[in-house]
């Protein structure tokens, strides 16, 4: 099944197929996502997306931390861009679809209250799509924002890197959005790994 439909979008790329350590790069604007690897490292591990503007700026998007045992939590740039915002935990910051207890969506309120919902699509998930939550029309063939997975050949060789093709009439949110995605993709992430190994 092709994946839905993203009109005029902007492509990001990720340097890596990973959710805690990568760059993620656009014609105008990249992301670093930074984990510390020490395996001894006192406390949580807190996953940071800081946002790199054309000029060079750099300013911390947000963060999120995944601590074993207990709930994920994030926090984001403030409204008028000074400091990092609480953290919330993540049943609060992307949360489940009402009615929606066997299926992966999660709504996310994004600036002047928009809400958004991430969901997968396809025949076994493979698309990570971002619609409007209350868009009747999310069944629909476009999207706002669609992730691809790395594309690899017979030899297992990647040749395609990972991208999140994204509308520019959400480049506002883009910052909540990445974050967003990075949390649910990595829990989908986490739930396949579960899936096969048990």
């Amino acid at each position: 099944m092709s994946p839905p439909l993203v009109a005029n979008s902007l492509a990001f790329y990720f340097s890596a197929n990973s959710m805690r350590n990568a760059v993620v790069t656009g014609s105008d604007v990249s992301y670093e996502i930074t984990t510390p690897r020490e395996i001894y490292h006192s406390g949580d591990r807190v996953t940071t997306i800081t946002r790199v503007n054309r000029d060079g700026k750099k300013v911390i998007a947000g963060e999120y931390v995944w601590p074993p045992f207990k709930e994920a939590r994030a926090r984001m740039l403030s409204a008028d861009r000074s400091t990092l915002g609480d953290w919330v935990p993540m049943s609060d910051f992307v949360r489940k679809t009402l009615g929606d207890m066997i299926r992966t969506s999660r709504t996310f309120s994004g600036t002047n209250g928009v809400q958004y919902k991430w969901s997968t699509k396809g025949v076994f998930g493979q698309h990570m799509t971002l619609t409007l939550d209350s868009d009747a029309s999310a069944r629909d063939s476009y999207a706002l924002a669609v992730f691809h997975h790395p594309r690899h050949n017979i030899g297992l060789r990647e040749v395609r890197k990972a991208y999140l093709e994204v509308s520019p009439n959400v480049q506002d949110d883009l910052d909540i959005i990445l974050v967003t995605f990075l949390m649910v993709e990595r829990k989908r992430r986490d739930r396949e790994k579960r899936r096969q190994a048990g």
